[in-house]
């Protein structure tokens, strides 16, 4: 069986958990110094804290190392979602990859997500939030797609410039709507 993992992690994504491993091990180096120092409850207490943070540091970051876009023969798997995390090859008619990268200092983290958009052959859609991605990540994502869904039209889309509209041209849109 045919399995390719592509993993879903965001730069900020790495820096933060860096961060809180880093913390995790430094606070364990203290935990030892101070009992090695004098054994008292405090002491024997902060070890025992930080053993829980050790084993919670390690199941996050393993559970975060593991999260992504497994491809099989047949389906793909998004491995972080709980419900409506398989789609079947054969059930796909397009895919829409939209990815924002566009300059801009109104746009929240929620705006700079990747989607997925999956338009079934039975007229559903599908809709997944990648969260904070590369754009390397989207083109490995959409190549990967392109060889294993045939007969689908994928269409990736990064924007890298901003939407820039007149004031007029918003009321046109706002009226249409």
């Amino acid at each position: 069986m045919d399995k390719r993992l592509i993993r879903i992690l965001s730069p900020i994504t790495i820096c933060v958990f860096a961060l809180l491993d880093l913390a995790v091990i430094y606070f364990g180096y203290e935990a030892v110094s101070k009992i090695l120092l004098a054994v008292t409850p405090l002491t024997v207490f902060f070890v025992a804290v930080e053993i829980g943070a050790i084993i919670i540091a390690v199941l996050v970051t393993k559970e975060i190392l593991t999260n992504g876009i497994v491809f099989y023969d047949d389906e793909m798997e998004f491995t972080g979602l709980d419900s409506y995390n398989t789609v079947e090859y054969s059930e796909v008619k397009s895919v829409k990859i939209i990815k924002d990268n566009a300059a801009s200092l109104v746009k929240n983290f929620n705006d700079r997500h990747t989607f997925v958009f999956f338009i079934f052959k039975n007229g559903e859609t599908l809709s997944i939030d990648l969260g904070l991605t590369t754009n390397k990540l989207v083109k490995t994502f959409a190549s990967e797609l392109n060889s294993r869904l045939e007969d689908a039209e994928i269409n990736a889309e990064i924007k890298t410039k901003p939407e820039i509209k007149s004031k007029k041209h918003r009321k046109d849109e706002e009226s249409t709507d």
